[in-house]
């Protein structure tokens, strides 16, 4: 009998003794068992596909402007849905083709597609070929920075001609580059080829022509004789060709009403780009010498023709050279 009672009070003994640890650790077991539900469903979610996981979890921006940035050969972009397939992606894709080249792109539809492509292909191609150090280019809503250390006056003068494509397109410019003892740039020394072949010289007599054409035969030979010079990679007329142009201007200026244009050309040497913005520079800048003058402003326009219409091989610096045309018909 008392053996009976001892097991029986054993037993009891024991199953208290149980269920007081499993009250003490059932806040650990919960615990655990949440924790092991929590990565059942992220298990689940890893399988879905990550462009849908995307979709789902991201805001869109709240600003409809695109941005970019290039930063040593990195390259950052929130672009529309319709760059996809655009000329920038295809640009993108040129710029990352070594391995060392990372690029992260997102597409949004309420994004405006990219409209500064050529600009900002022709930036950074310039930085790589002059191997600039730590250049950076960032584009933003309506605002271009660019960072960076130029070691010539002649990469000074090619980036201040690049950005001018921004500001055409109403971007904002911040250019923080750094300048640290620039190399000046070589004086520009242009060669004047003699002429063999010689003009009709009653061409400048002939009754039978008008006004006009004897006019523009007169200015044509004045320039061919001493063509229209500017200091290297500017567009500074220089004193001699200031000259040649009053003597175009007293021809002008014995017309009626003839409208002009000044058509400023480049060899092919170096950029595209900046021939063409270099060669509307010298064209602006003899359409400002000849209104100066009293040609009237409304009868001139001038035209950066850049590389295009080259007079002899497109190298040759012949091609360098500012044209005054009297249009036909007048």
């Amino acid at each position: 009998m008392n053996g009976k009672i001892l097991i029986l009070i054993g037993i009891i003994i024991s199953t208290l003794f149980i269920y007081l640890c499993i009250d003490t650790k059932k806040d650990a077991l919960y615990a655990a068992l949440y924790h092991d539900k929590e990565k059942g469903q992220t298990s689940a979610e890893a399988k879905q596909p990550a462009q849908l996981t995307h979709t789902v979890q991201k805001k869109l921006p709240a600003s409809k402007e695109p941005s970019f940035a290039y930063v040593n050969g990195k390259v950052a972009a929130l672009f529309a849905s319709k760059d996809k397939n655009s000329s920038i992606m295809t640009a993108i894709d040129t710029i990352c083709k070594t391995k060392s080249c990372s690029k992260e792109i997102k597409f949004y539809d309420n994004i405006k597609p990219f409209s500064i492509t050529k600009e900002t292909i022709a930036l950074i191609d310039y930085a790589k070929k002059e191997n600039i150090n730590d250049f950076g280019l960032y584009i933003d809503k309506n605002s271009v920075k660019i960072e960076g250390e130029l070691k010539t006056q002649e990469q000074k003068d090619m980036i201040q001609s690049l950005l001018t494509g921004y500001q055409n397109a109403n971007y904002t410019v911040e250019n923080t580059m750094q300048e640290k003892n620039l190399i000046p740039l070589a004086k520009e020394t242009i060669v004047k080829e003699e002429i063999t072949e010689e003009k009709p010289k009653n061409l400048l007599v002939t009754p039978t022509h008008t006004p006009r054409e004897v006019a523009a035969a007169n200015i044509d030979e004045i320039i061919g004789s001493n063509p229209i010079t500017f200091d290297y990679k500017s567009s500074n007329i220089s004193k001699e060709s200031q000259t040649t142009l009053d003597k175009v201007v007293d021809i002008l200026l014995e017309l009626d009403n003839v409208k002009i244009e000044v058509a400023g050309y480049t060899d092919s040497k170096g950029n595209a780009v900046y021939n063409k913005v270099l060669s509307q520079k010298r064209a602006d800048a003899v359409q400002k010498y000849l209104i100066k003058a009293g040609i009237q402003a409304a009868l001139i326009k001038a035209v950066g023709y850049g590389e295009e219409d080259p007079i002899s091989t497109p190298t040759d610096i012949i091609n360098r050279r500012v044209e005054i045309h009297l249009n036909k018909g007048e």
